[in-house]
């Protein structure tokens, strides 16, 4: 920790409350105090444990005389600043801003003292904490209910099924992920539904890099373990994920793991952009092609998950009309899929299946126009590439759709003509008739 960081913090305690400040059982209260000659205002503080504030600050900030509990000043625990300025989000008394009085204008239920100072252990801490805080479930967008207790569960659920490394990595990442969210318990926070849910996701990759001091990183505990979580957590369907799953992703490749050539296959789909205005999200569009093609390959029976996201290369990137680009007019999407039988605990009795196999399927049944993906949002399918490693820099197959196929006004059109023709040489035919017999008449 640093030596100045430390003094000053030592410093500010010993002015206010000696490092103790939960002798009556008071963790999670809080106070309006001045802070000086550190601070230039007065700011909210909470009394919390050592340990959390250790895990919440990785090991940055400590409690004076490292003392079990101790006071934590609002702009070091929300802003890291140890001296200075005091933001309005802390401020309070004199120095709180317009029409905010000197206690939280919020008047919040009571929650048990233990939510202050999660462990991680209990997956109840979203229920019984953070939405008793906020109920967002009356809303219909509680993170707590929604997404935080079924991935917690999940994890507790297969514990066992994952080694000692990964099962450290798990305890860690769900303590860290509960940690990042106490500071908006607090009296004196003002959080909507919405901001919790942001809040939440944006902590995911810190936390499955670095969940606390000491703890394996996700780097660290192996190819299976992270897949394992991955596919589990994904085959939940729990929708509002969606980004979690691509962080988690973009962390493990920033690892420097290959995620394919073991049990995992990519295919990248091209797009031309037929319209000025894309109409929906390269997301949504990822998600419902990805559920397309898994519809008409039967991949859920046969044993095969799948994962829609827009590729994060060049080609993504927001275009501008005088680039010198020949892939201007270009978007890319990629479909990750692996077998269930091997990443997904959830499954259980399920056959084998070959992803590998399974591409190059997909690849041909686009090809023939067995599967075909026909995309109304301004863009057009014209490629599908069977990627060789995940920047897919490399491809084993390149096919592009069959064309399209007569639509039933074409088709309509084809049996109109049809029918003309015929009726016309039934015309002729009958006139040639009528005027043979004429000409017999006057011969």
């Amino acid at each position: 920790m640093d030596v100045l960081l430390y003094i000053s913090l030592v410093s500010i305690l010993a002015g206010f409350a000696r490092g103790d400040c939960n002798s009556n059982g008071d963790l999670g209260s809080y106070e309006c105090v001045p802070l000086e000659p550190y601070y230039h205002k007065h700011q909210w503080a909470t009394c919390l444990t050592d340990q959390y504030i250790q895990t919440y600050s990785k090991g940055k900030h400590i409690c004076m005389f490292h003392a079990t509990y101790c006071w934590y000043q609002c702009m070091l625990e929300v802003h890291n600043i140890e001296d200075g300025p005091v933001y309005n989000d802390c401020a309070c008394g004199p120095d709180a801003p317009p029409n905010v009085t000197t206690q939280p204008t919020v008047v919040t239920p009571a929650i048990p003292d233990w939510c202050f100072s999660p462990s991680g252990t209990e997956c109840s801490w979203y229920r019984n904490c953070l939405e008793k805080r906020y109920p967002c479930k009356e809303e219909g967008n509680s993170y707590a209910i929604d997404y935080a207790e079924k991935f917690c569960n999940l994890y507790q659920i297969h514990y066992s099924e994952f080694n000692y490394k990964g099962q450290q990595w798990i305890d860690a990442v769900r303590k860290c992920l509960q940690v990042k969210l106490v500071p908006i318990l607090r009296p004196f926070v003002k959080a909507t539904c919405e901001g919790i849910k942001q809040t939440a996701f944006d902590s995911h990759p810190g936390c499955y890099l670095h969940p606390d001091e000491g703890k394996p990183s996700i780097c660290d505990i192996g190819f299976a373990n992270w897949a394992r979580v991955f596919w589990t957590v994904k085959s939940a369907v729990i929708q509002d994920a969606r980004a979690t799953f691509k962080q988690m992703l973009d962390v493990v490749q920033g690892c420097g793991t290959e995620l394919l050539n073991n049990g995992m296959e990519l295919i990248k789909l091209k797009l031309k952009q037929t319209k000025d205005i894309v109409q929906r999200s390269l997301d949504e569009i990822a998600e419902n092609v990805s559920g397309i093609i898994s519809e008409k390959m039967n991949w859920f029976e046969r044993g095969i998950m799948h994962f829609g996201y827009p590729a994060q290369d060049g080609s993504n990137r927001k275009k501008r009309a005088t680039d010198n680009d020949t892939d201007i007019d270009n978007f890319y999407i990629n479909i990750l899929i692996a077998a269930r039988s091997e990443f997904d605990l959830n499954a259980k009795n399920i056959s084998s299946a070959n992803v590998s196999a399974e591409a190059i399927d997909v690849a041909k049944a686009i090809e023939n126009g067995d599967v075909r993906v026909k995309i109304e949002d301004g863009l057009e399918f014209t490629e599908l590439s069977v990627c060789s490693n995940y920047n897919c820099t490399e491809t084993s197959l390149q096919v592009t759709p069959a064309p399209p196929e007569e639509t039933e006004n074409d088709g309509g059109n084809h049996v109109t003509t049809v029918i003309i023709i015929v009726v016309a040489a039934i015309f002729g035919l009958a006139l040639v008739v009528v005027v043979v017999i004429v000409m017999r008449k006057k011969c």
